[in-house]
């Protein structure tokens, strides 16, 4: 815990030296069907001294995926904004597969980040509506542990904590995501809504999905970050409730 410790204390002292606006780039990665109890394994706590191979079994799992997709996170010193990137070049040969990708990508879902208040904000399009559902950084109660492991050129340490999914059914799943943070990039950003860690988020592990940065570019000039007002205001119980009842009358 003690290399956690000094690891936060340095990004504290660091953090005046860094550029606070900037633009991230993720690609979103979909493992092949029946990895899910494999990926599990491998992303738990205790990997001993066998962790650097461990994580690179869990790359190539997801590697061997040939198409992925990529996302833009923008920041400033006090919002972050992680939006989809559509591609004119991608194979839409297979319709079916990219289909899939868009969907479990969540591509059709921007996040917008107050560090601040600590307010999330989800704009989601279903059936041709436009939604806005508001949650806290604080929703995501993140286990910090002193497991570190150099990711992309950064010395990353592990978060782990378990995120609420509501099923179509009705039912309520809890899913664990796995984070990998900087403390040496002293952002508090990351892809979808897994912010608020003492480091910005390099790779990210949920289920049989992976999100990793692919390109950190850091900017001189104050860029300005729109607020996501636009959109009926709900919540993502009441999203999935009102979509089970129009799948019911269609």
């Amino acid at each position: 815990m003690k290399k956690l410790i000094y690891s936060l204390l340095f990004c504290l002292l660091t953090i005046s030296s860094y550029s606070q606006n900037g633009v991230a780039t993720y690609s979103f990665l979909l493992a092949k069907n029946g990895m899910n109890e494999k990926i599990d394994s491998l992303t738990k706590k205790d990997t001993g001294s066998n962790k650097t191979e461990a994580l690179s079994l869990l790359k190539g799992i997801f590697q061997s995926n040939t198409e992925s997709f990529e996302f833009q996170l923008k920041f400033n010193q006090d919002n972050s904004l992680f939006s989809f990137q559509e591609k004119m070049d991608i194979d839409n040969e297979n319709g079916i597969k990219t289909t899939l990708l868009k969907s479990m990508s969540s591509s059709n879902k921007k996040y917008y980040y107050n560090r601040k208040s600590k307010e999330i904000y989800n704009q989601t399009v279903l059936l041709g509506e436009t939604y806005l559902i508001k949650s806290s950084s604080d929703s995501l109660q993140w286990n910090l542990t002193n497991e570190s492991q150099v990711i992309k050129g950064y010395t990353c340490f592990k978060a782990v904590t378990y995120k609420k999914r509501y099923n179509l059914s009705g039912t309520i799943s809890k899913d664990k995501v796995v984070a990998w943070y900087a403390p040496s990039i002293p952002l508090t950003y990351g892809p979808y809504n897994f912010v608020g860690l003492p480091g910005l988020v390099i790779e990210v592990y949920e289920k049989n999905k992976m999100i990793t940065l692919t390109k950190l570019e850091f900017i001189e000039k104050e860029q300005t970050i729109t607020p996501l007002t636009k959109g009926i205001k709900t919540t993502e119980a009441n999203l999935l409730k009102d979509a089970r009842k129009y799948m019911r009358q269609n």
